[in-house]
């Protein structure tokens, strides 16, 4: 288990003993990749660090110093190979082997405040300041899809376990999922949370969605 604290550290717990395993001090955000091999983590300096959780080996990938990074404006591949960072409007493709970085995803035209990996790790989301989404091919880091329709800042967006659906919410307090690949607006929930919605997630079978809001509330929907 990983938490991140408003004292600027992250801590890995051990689960059955609730023991501390590692500290990482000025950390202030973290994620894991979905096989829980490794993870990311945001620091007050601005950097991003890669770390393998096993052996506590890490490499710091340093983008050009954006204003404001937590973690959820990174995310790592599936398989571990790339770690995405936005930088204020665009996004940045990092090898974590070489740790050079080896691509751009630009469009945004303000600052990207969420990136997600669908699970097989062919598509990328991002959720902007800008009021779109917008889906990426991480193959050849071309733009797939834009998602027009939010009336305010998106703070998150997640793929379906199946990759066909995108779930999204912001400022405008209304939760809207779209089709992946095309854009187009599925379903729009509205008038259940009061305040800005945080975070989408899904099911792993994909048959529930919950949300929750700055409210103080999670909702569930089927």
């Amino acid at each position: 288990v990983v938490s991140a604290s408003q004292d600027r550290t992250a801590r890995l717990w051990n689960r059955q003993t609730g023991q501390e395993i590692r500290r990482f001090d000025h950390h202030t955000d973290i994620c894991f990749s979905p096989d829980g091999k490794l993870l990311a983590t945001a620091s007050l300096d601005r950097t991003v660090r890669y770390w393998e959780v096993q052996s506590g080996r890490n490499e710091v990938f340093v983008p050009p110093t954006p204003r404001y990074m937590t973690t959820r404006n990174a995310a790592l591949s599936p398989d571990g190979s790339l770690i995405l960072v936005a930088s204020e409007k665009v996004v940045q493709v990092w090898d974590v082997a070489t740790a050079t970085k080896c691509g751009v995803l630009e469009g945004h035209s303000d600052f990207v405040r969420w990136i997600a990996f669908s699970r097989d790790g062919k598509l990328v989301v991002t959720a902007s300041q800008d009021c779109s989404l917008r889906t990426w091919d991480v193959q050849t880091r071309k733009e797939v899809a834009c998602f027009t329709g939010h009336t305010g800042p998106v703070w998150t967006a997640e793929f379906s376990p199946d990759g066909l659906t995108v779930a999204s919410g912001g400022e405008d307090k209304a939760i809207r999922v779209w089709n992946a690949t095309t854009g187009w607006r599925l379903i729009k929930i509205l008038g259940r949370h009061k305040h800005w919605i945080l975070a989408v997630s899904f099911s792993p079978d994909g048959k529930w969605m919950a949300s929750s809001s700055r409210d103080r509330t999670t909702r569930i929907y089927d």
